[in-house]
């Protein structure tokens, strides 16, 4: 029987049926996984080989927000095979952080060592523009959820040599990224102006998902790259129009490129950084 951590609970069987139908597939353990925020899965569409259906993996609920596919692709990027989430769960939906992880759970099950945890994210920081990259360095648990109690969880700071690496590549492929603190936080509602002006206190980028997934995969002991796609900026001034989640789309579309040659960065370095 696959094992699993005591504070991430997952049914057992449904672990196990959900490997063996990958593996149907896949009978190689993927150099990354990767987890896809909103409209995020699509920067990878030109390098799928097939897709997998979340109804065909008992462990995976469907996620209900628009721009998650609810699907696992298998692809390839820089030469290596990665497997994608392209549908994720968010404590606003009414998911307990438990269920959150249960794909972080599943990749490190299919022997995937290495995750790369994306988002669409509001800038806090004013030197950010819409379409920008960030890398978090750490992330603010701002949800007052946890898969456990936090004195047992490893801090969530991510700075780790991998990261490091896959900064340093980006800046030698000419792909500009920032760096900077990932604020997590309930949702599913933006954000007021006095929250603005709090949570700019605390981070750079602001979003309703990954500190639960960056949990997990801390807690398995596995390497953990979190990075935003800036999708509006937040501004103590009033905006003219609402912001929709249809414009939070068009902007993660607008980074796609930039997105995908980040991650093949990431994969590279990966390779020469290994344990």
């Amino acid at each position: 029987m696959t094992q699993h951590p005591e504070h991430i609970t997952v049914d057992p069987q449904k672990l196990e049926r959900s490997i063996e139908r990958v593996r149907r597939d896949l009978d190689t353990a993927p150099a990354i996984g990767i987890i896809a925020g909103s409209g995020i899965a699509a920067a990878f569409k030109d390098t799928l080989h097939f897709r997998i259906p979340y109804q065909e993996l008992p462990l995976l609920p469907s996620a209900s927000v628009p721009g998650h596919q609810n699907e696992l692709w298998v692809v390839t990027i820089a030469d290596q095979i990665a497997l994608i989430l392209a549908g994720r769960y968010h404590i606003y939906e009414g998911r307990t952080p438990a269920e959150i992880a249960t794909p972080v759970v599943l990749l490190h099950a299919l022997g995937t060592r290495r995750i790369l945890l994306t988002n669409a994210a509001g800038g806090l920081n004013p030197m950010l523009s819409v379409g920008d990259l960030v890398v978090a360095s750490s992330i603010v648990n701002m949800t007052f959820r946890s898969l456990a109690s936090e004195s047992r969880m490893p801090a969530l700071e991510l700075a780790s040599p991998w990261y490091h690496a896959t900064l340093e590549a980006a800046t030698t492929a000419g792909v500009r990224v920032g760096e900077g603190t990932y604020v997590a936080v309930h949702g599913p509602s933006y954000e007021t102006h006095s929250e603005i002006r709090f949570y700019r206190c605390l981070g750079d980028c602001i979003g309703m998902s990954t500190v639960h997934e960056a949990q997990a995969a801390r807690y398995l002991g596995m390497d953990v790259l979190a990075v935003s796609i800036i999708t509006n900026t937040l501004s103590e001034q009033p905006r003219k129009e609402r912001l929709s989640h249809a414009e939070v789309l068009a902007a993660t579309l607008s980074a796609h490129q930039r997105l995908s040659t980040f991650t093949e960065c990431a994969l590279r370095s990966a390779v020469t950084h290994e344990h």
